[in-house]
């Protein structure tokens, strides 16, 4: 089975085969989910309809299906799925209990709102990186008080790739909120498009501050 057919039937709720492993993880809807069966019932809770005119992408190591302002990003072990991200609008899920620790990507003293290495992406040939810095700097473009852009998978030539990317912003009215949610670009020969994870600003936006578990 391939990995892009492996993606719909996943999308669709049903378990696609032996091709998920049991350790898998996904991000989808600003929450994460662990293992094959938790991946499993979010699908199956919140099905995805990925019909045959989505955008698919296939190389080794990744493979990415775009259906409108959805998308399923896979990183790939073999023809197994290892990890997953689920991009697109829709309630935010429910976030694990967990104790909220302060972050600023600025304290480490970088300066400029895009993070990339290429020489980190080895499946990007390097005239694609100009394709992949100028959608991370197209989506620093944006009215929260402080966006930082960091590039975490990456792959293609210049025709034909794709890069998916953690965007932190912090911002908001009244108590400034800050958090990563996700977003993707691609380009190919028909056209290229940028998807933003609305579900997970979304989740960023209601999320309440913990600084600790319990009462």
């Amino acid at each position: 089975m391939s990995a892009g057919v492996a993606l719909r039937q996943l999308a669709r709720g049903e378990r696609p085969g032996e091709a998920l492993l049991h350790t898998a993880r996904l991000e989808a809807l600003g929450a994460e989910y662990y293992g094959e069966e938790a991946i499993l019932a979010s699908f199956r809770g919140d099905p995805l309809d990925l019909g045959a005119g989505a955008v698919l992408l296939e190389a080794p190591g990744f493979c990415f299906v775009i259906d409108g302002q959805t998308a399923l990003f896979a990183e790939l072990t073999g023809n197994y799925i290892a990890r997953l991200w689920r991009l697109g609008s829709g309630a935010p899920g429910a976030a694990e209990t967990a104790v909220a620790v302060a972050f600023d990507p600025d304290l480490s003293q970088s300066r400029g709102a895009v993070m990339f290495a290429p020489c980190d992406h080895p499946a990007l040939a390097g005239d694609a990186a100009e394709r992949v810095v100028a959608a991370a700097t197209a989506l620093t473009c944006d009215p929260a008080l402080r966006t930082r852009v960091f590039v975490i998978r990456a792959f293609g030539d210049s025709k034909q790739g794709a890069a998916l990317y953690a965007v932190y912003r912090l911002g908001g009215s009244g108590p400034l909120k800050s958090g990563f949610a996700m977003a993707l670009s691609w380009w190919t020969p028909a056209g290229d498009g940028t998807i933003r994870d609305r579900a997970g600003e979304a989740a960023v936006a209601v999320r309440v501050w913990t600084p600790r578990v319990g009462a």
